[in-house]
């Protein structure tokens, strides 16, 4: 009877270990059924094709995924879509290739992209799509606090370049069309010229506070408002000095007329603008103000428009106040759309912080206000589709705003951005 139960007890361990060998094989085989990154079944992937990036370059966008080292794939499928039409295969690709160029594009039009890839007579799921806007405008933004410049493409929602530096680049201006950037160091007082691909050709050193910048594209000149000495400084685009204005109190702001060469100043210290002309042989100083923070300029007749505080005033090319428009609380910035005959006004009308955005003809009549912004420092207009672009900078975003008061694009970022320049 012992012997019996001896012989029962091994033939239960015996079929014991041959369920866990076979439960053992199976889960083994179903892993490695599974493991496959196109397997539908695979819990990580579900069987799309990672890593899917798209940028857009005027008319081009620009797709970008990572090779799988899998010898079974034998093509890659591009597809597209837009919001009034389902996707549809645009082009098959060899399986080594891991970027395409898509440049049958209208501006102002939002493509959603996706690829597949097709491995033994078998087509993968779609990847996750990625969506974009291409147009003929970028976007240069300053992280100043992480020492990066970015520049983001025309709907501000992808990075086509991330440009790093040291210290603190907070205040840009364009050195033409394609040409890059000037950039200034704001507290170390220091002024660097990068080329179109973000390379520093030269810097310039000797400034104090540097607060406003602007480049004249056509002579070649850098105007500085170096507010810690009081002056504004003129270089060649070499970097030497032409000439300096004295006699400031706080030069906060300044925007060259590229048409004559002129520049205007926002002298917040003495609440005066200063107009001078490209050599400094004419200066003229405009003193009926209450409180001007900003000035932009529609170069088509010569004259600005200035964010007075309370108040938006148009000054002709003479100094004159041509007209004026009340309603606010503390306009600091002002920008123009001429073609639209369009201000937009950063208003800071609530809380400590509270800025709204508002649109206004150049006749005054209202067009609309928008809040939720955080007190951004910049902004700039789009002659392309009338939109304004803000560097909304304690949200820690950019926004596109379109010209009838609707976000149509947002970009959250890692740190504050503290300006942002348009290049075409």
């Amino acid at each position: 009877m012992i012997l019996k139960n001896k012989i029962h007890m091994k033939q239960l361990f015996s079929l014991g270990l041959l369920v866990v060998f076979l439960i053992t094989l199976l889960w083994g085989c179903a892993k490695r059924k599974h493991s496959s990154p196109l397997d539908p079944l695979n819990p990580e992937t579900h069987g799309k094709p990672p890593g899917l990036q798209v940028v857009s370059d005027h008319h081009n966008v620009i797709l970008n995924w990572p090779v799988l080292a899998l010898n079974s794939i034998t093509g890659i499928c591009i597809y597209r879509s837009t919001d009034s039409s389902a996707a549809e295969k645009i082009i098959t690709l060899p399986p080594l290739k891991k970027t395409f160029v898509d440049s049958h594009t209208v501006y102002n039009t939002t493509y959603h992209y996706s690829y597949s890839l097709v491995a033994d007579g078998y087509e993968s799921p779609h990847s996750e799509p990625q969506s974009i806007t291409p147009g003929p405008s970028f976007f240069y933004v300053s992280l100043a606090s992480i020492g990066q410049i970015l520049k983001l493409t025309f709907d501000v929602e992808h990075t086509y370049k991330r440009i790093t530096r040291s210290g603190f680049p907070a205040v840009m201006a364009l050195a033409g069309q394609g040409k890059g950037l000037w950039v200034a160091d704001e507290y170390l007082g220091e002024i660097y010229r990068l080329t179109n691909s973000g390379y520093p050709l030269f810097s310039i050193s000797g400034f104090g506070r540097i607060t406003s910048i602007d480049y004249d594209t056509s002579r070649l000149v850098l105007w500085i408002a170096d507010s810690k000495n009081k002056r504004v400084v003129a270089v060649d685009t070499l970097g030497y000095g032409k000439f300096a204005i004295t006699g400031f109190e706080y030069p906060r702001q300044l925007r060259v007329n590229q048409k004559n060469g002129d520049c205007w100043i926002v002298d917040s210290g003495q609440n005066v603008l200063v107009h001078s002309n490209r050599s400094r042989s004419n200066l003229q100083t405009i003193r009926n103000l209450a409180a001007p923070k900003w000035v932009s300029l529609p170069e088509i007749d010569g004259s600005v428009w200035v964010a007075d505080s309370s108040r938006v005033v148009h000054i002709s090319e003479k100094g004159k106040i041509e007209s004026e428009f009340s309603g606010f609380i503390y306009a600091y910035e002002v920008e123009i759309d001429p073609k639209r005959n369009a201000l937009f006004v950063l208003d800071q009308s609530y809380g400590w912080l509270g800025t709204e955005l508002k649109k206004i003809g150049t006749d005054g009549k209202g067009q609309f206000s928008l809040r939720g912004f955080s007190f951004p420092k910049k902004m700039v207009v789009d002659p392309f589709d009338g939109a304004c672009v803000v560097a909304d900078t304690y949200n820690s975003r950019v926004v596109k705003i379109s010209g009838e008061g609707k976000i149509i694009h947002e970009n959250k970022l890692e740190s504050a951005p503290l300006w942002i320049v348009r290049e075409n």
